[in-house]
């Protein structure tokens, strides 16, 4: 009861309207006041729910806007929960795959134009970026132009604090941390690693957190 009285009254309450036109739609994600959803039929949700901007956070001001841009698909299995203050696109050519029990803090920003996939119970914590494009092509001296875009995988159990960055290409191991500003991109697959540093190590192995 405590949780339906905080969606329908609290700081952080739903918003009926934005709510609604999404269950119209058959999908089960619940918006809150200062989120905006575009897109939102390209949201397949097999299990649970969606919440975008109902989650409170300690510091997060309820007025923060957020934004879920989606021209690829987003695939949600199981119940996700975004803070005020995300601002995600999701490229027309880009699936995007997210499992249950993870969450996203206020005020990460993704852009993903060829894939992302978030295991089940992660936490992304506060002012991160999840980027899987450069935005630009690049070549050293006369080598042919560099992909600009590669797709991440971040295992389950993953928790990814604050102001991390990761880029195209990276693979993170279940089980694993991201140290809070830790610049992050390439393989580091090995589960159970405490990764950070810019650009990003292994810095720790066999950890383990709650």
């Amino acid at each position: 009861m405590a949780m339906v009285r905080e969606l329908l009254f609290g700081p952080f309450r739903a918003s009926p309207w934005r709510t609604g036109l999404t269950l119209i739609r058959g999908k089960r994600i619940v918006v809150g006041r200062n989120f905006r959803v575009r897109g939102a039929n390209h949201v397949e949700i097999r299990a649970g729910a969606l919440a975008l901007g109902t989650m409170g956070w300690g510091f997060a001001d309820s007025r923060l806007g957020g934004l879920l841009n989606v021209a690829g698909i987003l695939e949600i299995d199981g119940r996700v929960q975004v803070s005020n203050g995300n601002r995600w696109e999701i490229g027309r050519d880009a699936v995007v795959k997210i499992g249950d029990g993870t969450y996203f803090a206020p005020s990460t920003k993704m852009m993903i134009f060829s894939g992302l996939t978030v295991g089940r119970d992660c936490g992304i914590s506060w002012d991160c970026q999840i980027l899987d494009d450069d935005r630009h092509q690049l070549a050293l001296d006369d080598d042919a132009p560099r992909p600009s875009t590669a797709p991440i995988e971040i295992g389950d159990r993953v928790w990814v604090a604050s102001r991390a960055t990761i880029l195209k290409g990276t693979r993170i191991g279940s089980g694993c941390i991201i140290a809070a500003g830790a610049i992050v991109r390439g393989d580091f697959s090995e589960p159970n690693c405490l990764i950070g540093g810019t650009p990003a190590k292994v810095l720790r192995r066999h950890i383990s957190w709650t």
